[in-house]
């Protein structure tokens, strides 16, 4: 397994690098829904642990100029949000061991 670190997007436009953006309960909501929602229906197993993590503004715009080559033209009308306080990191259930090789990746949003 790898660890993703899951971030909010904006729109470039609506930048404003002056406001802060305190997220940690929308971060905190999306954990719990996880853990009291998700976890009951699909079965513990499938939930990992998440971690909510302090992201300095620092960090997203040195990210944000890390990907920037690697991102198809039409998708770069977002940017990573350099107001967000928190991101969420979790594990990479993108990809699992198994002896079929074959892996379903469902995000819900």
């Amino acid at each position: 397994f790898g660890t993703v670190l899951r971030l909010r997007k904006a729109i470039i436009s609506n930048q404003d690098t002056g406001i802060k953006n305190a997220n940690s309960f929308e971060n905190g909501f999306t954990i719990s829904y996880a853990s009291s929602v998700i976890g009951p229906l699909l079965g513990d197993e499938y939930i990992s642990k998440s971690i909510l993590l302090e992201v300095p503004q620092t960090f997203l715009k040195a990210l944000s100029e890390a990907i920037r080559p690697m991102r198809p033209s039409d998708r770069i009308c977002k940017d990573i949000d350099f107001n967000q306080l928190y991101g969420i990191l979790t594990l990479d259930h993108t990809r699992f061991a198994s002896d079929a090789n074959l892996t379903l990746s469902i995000e819900l949003k």
